[in-house]
């Protein structure tokens, strides 16, 4: 645990003499979370298992991150918009109903096509018309499905073939693993050091 309320690794009890911390992800991240003090890095490399194949897209979503989680000011208005209709709802409010939603937001098409699935029990994906959905929607719809149904397995290794998950496609869903993890507060990670 941190001293004095410091969230560095230099003030964590864990730290030896060296300065050197022995754990590979912080044991601490999520308090360090909750006082906004974990970069976008940390966070993607504490949450995706660390795949091989998969580790250099990773670094580069990590190098190509402008600051924020969104991928347009649209796509944080659509969620902002449908969180304020919604409003809140303790027991379906939960970080893997937000991540869901932080996808089916992130497109115009995939919103409109998903927006009347939402009620006050949670989001109903049976009735989504999947008839014509874009290729493109079709990974998001079914990742945000199986996120908002609790199942955080995702098929790591599809998402080394950047043919079949583009580097947009890729940074939404990371993305959206990190609010599944840390909740909302995933929305203001920084870029770099803090």
């Amino acid at each position: 645990m941190h001293r004095n309320n410091a969230v560095g690794c230099g003030t964590c009890a864990d730290t030896c003499e060296l300065r050197h911390c022995p754990n590979a992800i912080c044991p601490y991240i999520d308090h360090r979370m909750e006082l906004g003090h974990v970069t976008y890095r940390e966070a993607v490399l504490s949450t995706i298992p660390n795949t091989p194949r998969l580790l250099p897209r990773l670094e580069n979503l990590i190098q190509q991150y402008p600051g924020y989680l969104w991928l347009s000011a649209e796509h944080k208005n659509r969620m902002d918009c449908l969180n304020y209709d919604l409003g809140y709802v303790h027991k379906r409010n939960t970080n893997s109903y937000y991540a869901a939603m932080y996808l089916l937001t992130s497109n115009l098409p995939l919103h409109t096509r998903t927006e009347d699935c939402y009620s006050y029990q949670g989001i109903d994906f049976r009735s989504v018309n999947m008839k014509g959905i874009s290729v493109r929607n079709y990974p998001l719809l079914q990742t945000a499905r199986r996120l908002n149904s609790g199942e955080t397995k995702i098929k790591y290794l599809d998402l080394t073939n950047p043919e079949m998950v583009d580097d947009e496609l890729l940074a939404l869903i990371v993305n959206a693993l990190l609010i599944v993890r840390f909740g909302l507060r995933a929305l203001k990670l920084k870029k770099g050091d803090l």
